[in-house]
């Protein structure tokens, strides 16, 4: 069944909770879930710190006084027992089902599941996160014991890029608006926190974290790229799409560069430059969708029994030798057709929208399902990746 937004923000509407504090960089602290406790606790690495560690998780110490420190799985356990706190990542690719759990989060925020993580944190009574801010979205349920929270929202810096463990040397001191960035609360708010709620705190928080006694939470966390970011790959997109742009940069830098080789540079920067400035008027949201660029597809049918033949004046048929009928296409599709009747491989959205620039991202993937639905193309299997790689680092000494 999964985990819903809804079950995390109890009692709070959607709305509300959106604008009053996923928008307003705003905490909260719901009430207690009894169906989001259920529902974790199917995940049979969830109901024991022993099983988690099983797993390819990899785990840092975390305590007083900022302290931060790698740790070998096998040796976690130990640590936990000392009263370390232990933060467990990659939790997602180590535990696919309590991925899965989570992912009906992804549509209503509006992003893809793979900006989605799962972190597992476990401590004995007095373990303590010291203050912190991290760079991304949280949502903390917390599934056994009780915690004791000191929070206080950032006046310093947003939207920060890098999370801030280290209070002497913060990463991202430069895009701070007032400085110095402090190193202690001027006016936190504390929260008691039972087991079954959910603490919601946005991206540059300051929080501190104290288990009152044994503890096991976990962390849903949002990462999704940021809107420059985002600008950018789709600009990389359709920039990409014509050959020249896609060349090596060879001779922008450096002292000592052959003549020709950085005439020649700046002037094909130059040209990039004028399309990227041209481009920019008509780039949309879509041109950069992830969903898009992983998705891919191919024909149903091998080239020889393809068909695009004329359905009457303004539109075209599309199909297969071997189907009673086609599906009708504008005939804006028409230059994007005659390239496509010649593909093998697969493709994906962004090329089907560099072939046809007249055709919205949006219309166009709606004419691929349609063209799946009728049997004319299908979805290509992903290519086989490889699974986590367990990369121990860091001594007990």
């Amino acid at each position: 069944m999964g985990i819903t937004l809804q079950d995390l923000i109890r009692p709070l509407e959607l709305d509300t909770f959106v604008r009053e504090h996923f928008l307003a960089g705003k905490h909260h602290l719901s009430k207690i879930c009894d169906s989001t406790l259920a529902e974790l606790a199917t995940v049979p690495e969830f109901r024991a710190l022993d099983a988690l560690l099983g797993t390819p998780v990899k785990v840092q110490l975390l305590g007083a006084n900022g302290f931060r420190a790698l740790c070998p799985r096998g040796t976690a356990r130990a640590f936990f027992d000392e009263g370390y706190v232990l933060y467990m990542t990659h939790v997602h690719t180590a535990v696919p089902q309590a991925r899965d759990l989570v992912e009906g989060i992804c549509a209503v925020v509006g992003i893809h599941p793979r900006y989605v993580r799962l972190e597992a944190f476990a401590g004995k009574a007095g373990a303590i996160s010291s203050m912190h801010y991290d760079h991304d979205f949280n949502f903390h349920v917390l599934l056994r014991g009780s915690k004791r929270w000191r929070v206080q929202p950032n006046a310093h810096i947003d939207n920060p890029l890098e999370s801030h463990h280290d209070l002497d040397t913060p990463k991202d001191e430069l895009y701070a608006s007032a400085l110095p960035l402090p190193r202690t609360f001027s006016s936190p708010e504390v929260l008691a926190m039972e087991a079954g709620s959910c603490l919601f705190f946005p991206s540059g928080y300051w929080h501190e974290v104290e288990s009152l006694g044994a503890t096991f939470a976990v962390n849903i966390v949002l990462d999704p790229p940021r809107m420059h970011e985002v600008l950018a790959k789709a600009l990389e997109h359709r920039l990409g799409w014509t050959s020249g742009h896609r060349g090596f940069a060879f001779g922008l830098l450096g002292d000592g560069v052959a003549p020709a080789l950085g005439v020649h540079a700046r002037a094909t920067f130059e040209e990039a430059r004028e399309a990227a400035l041209e481009l920019m008027r008509g780039i949309s949201p879509e041109d950069a969708s992830v969903a898009h660029e992983e998705t891919r597809y191919r024909w149903s049918s091998p080239g020889p029994d393809r068909r695009v033949e004329a359905a009457g004046p303004d539109s075209l048929r599309i199909g297969s030798s071997a189907a009673a009928d086609g599906y009708e296409l504008d005939m804006r599709f028409g230059a994007l057709l005659e390239r496509l009747l010649l593909v093998e491989g697969s493709f994906d959205l962004h090329q089907l929208c560099a072939w046809a620039p007249g055709v919205a991202g949006e219309e166009m993937l709606a004419v691929v399902l349609e063209l799946i639905g009728h049997g004319v193309l299908e979805r290509a299997p992903s290519s086989s990746s490889r699974g986590p790689q367990e990369v121990i680092a860091g001594s007990r000494s």
